[in-house]
């Protein structure tokens, strides 16, 4: 797929991305839709050091790089386990997380909504409130929270 719908326009990757994943692996979507709530709960520190890699059966595999993340991770389980279920539909629900020490697979991309929330974090949207983008900041949604920012910062104007 070249990532233009059939009408000629752009498509979202999550869009693609997800079914793809699904097709490919039973548990391929699954693991897409974790990995996406993951990313919105944690620091990117902790995203290069633990990551959820894979699934098997109903039990969710995290890596960690060493075992002071696995002992420090221990503790959020149960909260991973709940929010992960949260977005799962309920016939596919984890019934459990598993922890290993392994090599993370290769780095992951911060996604598109990240990297203009960490850009706007350095140097503020121009003219923006900081009380309004600390409310924009606590959206829980990253494209929503990525088109937040652009709308507050001129960058969804055409022309820019």
């Amino acid at each position: 797929m070249n990532g233009r719908r059939r009408g000629g326009g752009p498509v979202r990757i999550d869009g693609v991305v997800g079914p793809a994943l699904s097709g490919a692996s039973p548990d391929g979507g699954k693991l897409f839709a974790i990995l996406e709530r993951y990313r919105s709960m944690v620091s990117e520190t902790t995203m290069e050091h633990a990551r959820p890699t894979s699934i098997r059966k109903d039990v969710l595999i995290m890596t960690v790089t060493d075992p002071v993340w696995m002992t420090e991770l221990r503790f959020f389980v149960p909260r991973f386990l709940e929010a992960f279920n949260s977005v799962l539909p309920v016939d596919a629900r984890l019934r459990d997380i598993r922890l290993r020490v392994g090599i993370l697979p290769g780095p992951l991309e911060p996604s598109r909504a990240q990297r203009l929330h960490e850009a706007h974090e350095a140097t503020g949207p121009a003219g923006l409130p900081a009380d309004i983008r600390k409310r924009i900041e606590r959206v829980t949604d990253p494209a929503l929270r990525e088109l937040m920012l652009r709308v507050a910062s001129g960058a969804g104007e055409k022309g820019k």
